[in-house]
């Protein structure tokens, strides 16, 4: 029998499937495992609030990242307004 491999993103589509309430075995069918895997990974696996909490902190972080992208922009503009002040001068 052959071995699939399940990306953890599609772990993760199962795992909140099942929190969701979907019955196990709708979600084997769907991911293609069985119950006992599914069982497995909900032992073996961090909870689907440690995803969410990745997930929070990419969001923050890339917030932050565009935040210090206008700063730098703005910073920018002054630097160059008077560089140009400074050679008018």
């Amino acid at each position: 029998m052959s071995v699939k491999r399940v990306t953890e993103r599609e772990m993760d589509a199962a795992l909140r499937a099942l929190k969701g309430g979907t019955p196990v075995g709708v979600v084997a069918a769907r991911a293609g495992v069985s119950e006992g895997i599914l069982e497995r990974w909900q032992r073996r696996l961090p909870a689907v609030a440690a995803v969410d909490e990745a997930e929070l902190s990419r969001v923050s972080l890339e917030a932050e990242n565009r935040r210090l992208r206008g700063l730098v922009g703005e910073l920018s503009g002054e630097l160059q307004r008077l560089v140009s002040q400074l050679t008018l001068s």
